[in-house]
């Protein structure tokens, strides 16, 4: 039985992580958007909050100093 849980507790880890990672991923290609309406532009800044998901990712033991990989989509095969 602890085998079980121990299992499930990994793959739940490793769940959240893909989605923080992913979360990572998709701000940062955001980060410094220019928004435009028809009497202002700004830009969007959320280096905030990719910093309080990189806090996380380090606490969790992830070195986020390395490249972002792009999350590809799997493919499934027509049968």
């Amino acid at each position: 039985m602890k085998a079980k849980v121990f299992i499930a507790t990994a793959e739940r880890r490793a769940t959240l992580l893909d989605a923080l990672l992913l979360a990572r991923y998709m701000l940062t290609v955001q980060d410094r958007f220019a928004l435009h309406t028809a009497n202002n532009e700004w830009q969007v800044d959320l280096g905030p909050e990719i910093r309080k998901i990189e806090t996380i990712l380090e606490m969790a033991g992830v070195d986020v100093n390395q490249p972002l990989r792009i999350p590809i989509r799997s493919r499934l095969k027509a049968s």
